[in-house]
């Protein structure tokens, strides 16, 4: 599946002049989250500390996953004050 970030008119694979691969990213995401969860859940089972490799990957891929969710968080708020034309006061048009 090809996430379509078009912003604008223009080519609607790219984002900002720059080609995105999305696909790239949330496969790469999905990896290191995996192996972390499963790492971790495997030493958990056998009572043993984390390796604090495993525990520096969770806490990027924490931090990572907060800092998204509320850039997106904002996005929907900036969308919702658009649509209700209240937006334009904060940019000064």
């Amino acid at each position: 599946m090809i996430v379509r970030a078009g912003i604008g008119s223009g080519d609607p694979c790219k984002w900002a002049g720059r080609h995105v691969m999305f696909e790239t990213i949330f496969f790469t995401y999905g990896l290191l989250a995996s192996f972390v969860l499963s790492g971790a859940e495997r030493n958990r089972k056998l009572q043993r500390a984390n390796p604090p490799m495993l525990e520096y990957c969770g806490y990027v891929l924490l931090g990572c996953s907060a800092a998204l969710s509320l850039m997106l968080f904002g996005l929907a708020g900036w969308q919702a004050l658009a649509a209700s034309g209240a937006a334009s006061t904060f940019v000064g048009q």
